[in-house]
């Protein structure tokens, strides 16, 4: 009977000898094996097994001595190794201490990727998408109120599992940089990787993949690469596609509890396409999570405020949906003026999503408008508020015609009809220029936001600053945007030269 020590392999048996090898292979197929069971011996008992193991083994070798030995630094690079040449040389009195640079391949073969990249060119776009994944994808001007570390998470995950959603990513992330001025061989290399989305994506389809959660991102990434690119339609398809099998799958609701972060692009998908044709969502608003955070968030603000904002004329005119609302979108606006600490970035999009669908389910745009028309400029304004924060995968705010069509139309009304509540006014201008109205004939929008200034008595941005705060405004977002319009106006014909502020608007806002 031979004993073998579990902790040893059979490999550890073999000899450089053939004859030897042959030999001890025959004799291990004509022997009984008894495994030692390594939790069920005491210390003693394994060292003398291994003693006897390493007979035989060390006969004639010259055993290292077991003094400790001095600890050599080394230091490895992987992404920009110096070469040796550029290695410093030890100084003089000091140890020699060898440092040893050698590179890992070229920086992406430390990853395990779903999908062998043989051409230089798909190498170097695959460099450019986590190159691009480490930078910001979201508003960098919010950092100080939203804590997006891990925000990405599953997202970056399934570029590392599914063959098909790395391919959709590079191609969108080509899309997304061509402001970096990509080569048009990077850009055809990128319909190659389209090309393989949609083969693994009907492979999926037809097979029994049709309803996983990996199926599903890809479909999500597929409308999300249309809309980068400005084909609605064609991602209209797609989500209704996916729309499908969310259903099949049991429900949004069902994937909200299993999958929430899957959920949540979801929802942000059907946000876009909503606000882009018109319609109303395809989710319902009950649906969406966030109703618990947004009532903390309410009730915060309330104690800051206490009360002057529900005091106001111009609050008690609207309806009970626009005052709800209304009243979340400011303290939304107050948490990202920097109160409280920082909302991590599942909990700030779910608020935003909720508060868009909250505003559609009011009203969606292709619906005709409130006959109100003071209702309907604030419906508008609020809705070109939150586009404000909907950061696209490039970098640039999604545009929206409809929105800008509609907010043009409320513009360019009477303004009689908004004497009562001139503050309101200029507040809806200001933001429907930031957000949808910044286009070359809008001389018209800088005589009304003149007008609208010198009604109010405002001369100097400061003060102008103070009145636009009294509704939703975050400072970091909108100051630099709503500074850069103020001296536009006051570079036009139609703003009086030398006139000085000596009307001070007291400060009421909500931030």
């Amino acid at each position: 009977m031979i004993i073998i020590h579990t902790s040893y392999s059979t490999d550890r048996l073999k000899s450089d000898n053939r004859a030897v090898h042959e030999q001890l292979c025959y004799v291990l197929e004509n022997m009984t094996f008894e495994f030692i069971n390594n939790a069920a011996i005491d210390r003693s008992v394994r060292k003398q097994i291994r003693s006897h193991v390493a007979k035989g083994r060390n006969i004639g070798k010259t055993l290292p001595s077991r003094r400790r030995q001095p600890k050599v630094k080394t230091t490895v690079s992987i992404w920009n190794p110096r070469t040796a040449k550029d290695a410093p040389e030890p100084r003089s009195g000091e140890g020699a201490i060898p440092t040893i640079e050698r590179q890992i391949g070229d920086g992406l073969s430390v990853l395990s990727l779903p999908v062998e990249l043989t051409s230089a060119t798909s190498r170097n776009l695959a460099k450019t998408l986590f190159t691009f994944l480490n930078g910001s994808l979201h508003s960098p001007e919010l950092s100080n109120a939203i804590d997006f570390a891990g925000a990405a998470g599953i997202w970056v995950e399934y570029i590392f599992l599914d063959e098909a959603y790395f391919h959709c990513t590079v191609a969108m992330c080509v899309i997304a940089v061509n402001a970096l001025r990509i080569e048009k061989a990077d850009s055809v290399e990128a319909m190659h990787h389209m090309s393989d989305t949609f083969r693994l994506v009907n492979q999926k389809l037809s097979g029994k993949e049709a309803l996983s959660d990996t199926t599903m991102a890809v479909i999500v990434a597929l409308s999300h690469y249309e809309r980068v690119r400005g084909r609605h339609c064609q991602g209209m398809v797609h989500f209704e596609g996916l729309h499908r099998i969310v259903e099949l799958r049991g429900g949004i609701l069902r994937l909200v509890n299993y999958k929430a972060a899957l959920a949540q692009k979801i929802f942000r998908a059907d946000l876009e396409f909503a606000l882009f044709s018109g319609s109303a969502t395809r989710f319902s608003v009950k649906d969406v999570p966030g109703s618990a955070t947004i009532s903390w968030l309410r009730s915060r603000f309330k104690q800051d405020q206490k009360g002057q904002v529900y005091d106001s004329k111009f609050f008690n005119l609207l309806s009970p949906d626009l005052k709800e609302v209304l009243i979340d979108i400011m303290g939304l606006a107050w948490q990202l003026n920097g109160h409280g600490t920082k909302l991590d970035g599942y909990t700030y999009h779910d608020i935003l999503i909720l508060i868009g669908y909250r505003l559609l389910y009011i009203g969606s745009l292709g619906d005709p408008r409130p006959s109100n028309r003071l209702e309907n400029a604030l419906h508008l304004g609020l809705l070109a508020f939150f586009t404000t924060l909907l950061l696209g995968f490039g970098r640039e705010f999604p545009e929206f015609p409809l929105l800008s069509k509609l907010t043009r139309s409320a513009a360019q009304g009477h303004l009689e009809e908004y004497y009562q509540n001139q503050d309101f006014f200029l507040w809806a201008l200001f933001m429907g220029r930031i957000s949808t109205l910044g286009q070359p004939d809008d001389r018209w929008l800088i005589l009304r936001i003149t007008e609208t200034c010198l009604g109010l008595g405002l001369h100097t941005w400061e003060n102008t600053c103070r009145t636009l705060s009294k509704f939703p405004w975050i400072n970091s977002l909108h100051d630099k945007a709503g500074e850069a319009l103020w001296n536009r106006l006051r570079e036009s014909d139609n703003f009086p030269a030398g006139i000085q502020d000596d009307i001070l608007i007291p400060r009421t806002d909500f931030r």
